[in-house]
């Protein structure tokens, strides 16, 4: 009895269940700076924020946070295998490639590093300082490369370089991705590309500012292959402004990184059963 009210108490639960005629599997893994998963709390508006969130090939968790120190806790389900703290700011979002995990930024105002960590151990093994040391509003990790934008005197610029660092070319957006490919452009709706699946382009987003959130499946030519709404309340609470660290398309499935109460709550909707193909 002791030990089952244990478990409870800690909430280090995994389950699968079918909701709205998809199946799902959700993880729970209590937020903490000890032996949970790293955060810290926005001072002016005093919610939660998660800074990195990764899934590697095998499924394995990542999450890049902390409030005195920032750390790195790698997690197999609930369990944790790996938890590695830095006297130096390593970065944020978190990005898993070829058996690697790189993040971007820098202790010092514009400074933009490419790390390149170790899943294993958490260390940072190279560190390329290729990028021109000038402010950066925003960044995307995509394929073998990161796109790097900010704003000009009328609108924004992007640009695209290698994991390494080395300049490849302007970008159309944030994503790299052709414009008529992205399902939402209207004045009110948004829309973020998660990554592709069977060559096809996997969206997140909605219509309009109170429409319901969507998945969107789009083909290399724009066409709208298929679109579902998710469920709302289905992953949980979301941290401080949405990042959109938090929803990515790994393994063929949906993951978002939500809140339930005082745990990190983790969905898996595997696309095949959620566009019913």
């Amino acid at each position: 009895m002791k030990k089952t009210t244990l478990t409870l108490l800690i909430a280090l639960i995994t389950f699968s269940c079918f909701s709205q005629s998809f199946p799902k599997k959700q993880t729970l893994i209590p937020l903490s700076n000890v032996n949970g998963v790293p955060f810290y709390k926005e001072q002016d508006m005093n919610d939660w924020v998660i800074d990195g969130f990764e899934i590697d090939n095998d499924g394995t968790f990542y999450f890049l946070g902390g409030d005195k120190v920032d750390c790195l806790a790698v997690f197999s389900g609930t369990k944790q295998i790996v938890r590695k703290t830095y006297k130096e700011w390593p970065g944020r979002q978190l990005y898993f490639y070829k058996n690697n995990l790189y993040t971007f930024g820098g202790e010092k105002k514009n400074q933009n590093l490419i790390k390149v960590l170790n899943p294993s151990t958490g260390l940072i093994i190279k560190t390329y300082c290729n990028i021109p040391d000038k402010h950066i509003d925003q960044y995307f990790f995509t394929d073998s490369s990161i796109i790097i934008g900010a704003m000009g005197d009328t609108a924004m610029w992007y640009e695209r370089y290698s994991l390494s660092g080395k300049f490849i070319g302007k970008s159309p957006n944030e994503y790299g991705v052709p414009s008529f490919i992205i399902p939402e452009n209207g004045k009110f709706s948004s829309c973020e590309f998660l990554g592709k699946w069977n060559d096809n382009y996997v969206f997140w987003g909605n219509s309009d500012l109170n429409a319901p959130h969507q998945l969107y499946l789009v083909d290399n030519k724009g066409k709208i292959l298929a679109k579902r709404i998710i469920p709302k309340g289905l992953t949980g609470k979301g941290y401080f402004e949405e990042s959109d660290e938090d929803r990515k398309v790994r393994n063929g499935s949906f993951f978002v990184l939500g809140r339930k109460g005082n745990d990190a709550l983790i969905t898996e909707i595997p696309l095949a059963s959620f566009f019913g193909k």
